[in-house]
């Protein structure tokens, strides 16, 4: 990715969540001959926002296989942490993995992902299994944790806008519910993890990673 479109992206990310202090920057956590170069900038908290952000940057440089109904062939993703977390922590290492392994999923397996879409690994990730984890995949919502909706998109080029979509971890519990209610013709999951009924910064327990 070129610097032009990285400062873009990494100013959108700052408009929308806020910084009082200098981001750090995760330099391609997954790094292998076969992966894409995709880096995750760290929002800390801030006095506004009480937890930390992570959010990709690379992914978007390479388009995904086009199908009817995506919103762009181009994303980016963010997760959500609580505030208490230390990202540094090998312990907290698996939310980085999760999030570029999801980043690089559709590079990978040529196809496209979307809101709504889950990736369950069958055979679970190493880093998602411990005593206090037992994450099996994750889903993708929108970001609706930021209430200005223009969050979703970000203008990268003449001809080129970015999808930036919440990764949400799930747990075998949470990801049999989705596939249930999918069996049910029930694709919508979203109420999960953002109750209608509940202030912005009040679904924090549903929308940081395993604060559940």
């Amino acid at each position: 990715m070129n610097q032009k479109k990285f400062d873009k992206l990494y100013q959108h990310y700052i408009k929308y969540f806020g910084a009082e202090k200098e981001p750090m920057i995760f330099h391609n956590v997954v790094d292998t001959p076969e992966s894409l170069h995709i880096d995750v900038v760290h929002l800390a908290p801030t006095e506004d926002r009480p937890f930390q952000v992570l959010a990709t940057i690379g992914t978007s440089d390479h388009a995904m296989r086009p199908k009817p109904h995506s919103l762009s062939d181009r994303n980016e993703y963010i997760t959500l942490l609580p505030a208490d977390w230390d990202v540094n922590d090998e312990k907290y290492r698996w939310v980085l993995v999760l999030l570029q392994e999801v980043a690089q999923y559709p590079h990978e397996a040529n196809t496209m992902l979307t809101y709504s879409h889950t990736l369950d690994f069958t055979i679970p990730m190493k880093e998602l299994q411990s005593d206090d984890f037992n994450m099996c995949g994750a889903g993708l919502l929108f970001p609706q944790v930021c209430e200005n909706t223009n969050i979703l998109r970000c203008k990268t080029g003449l001809f080129e806008n970015v999808t930036i979509l919440h990764m949400m971890p799930l747990t075998r519990t949470e990801m049999d519910e989705i596939i249930a209610r999918r069996e049910k013709g029930q694709p919508d999951w979203s109420d999960m993890f953002y109750p209608e009924d509940d202030a912005a910064y009040g679904k924090l327990p549903f929308l940081c990673a395993c604060k559940r």
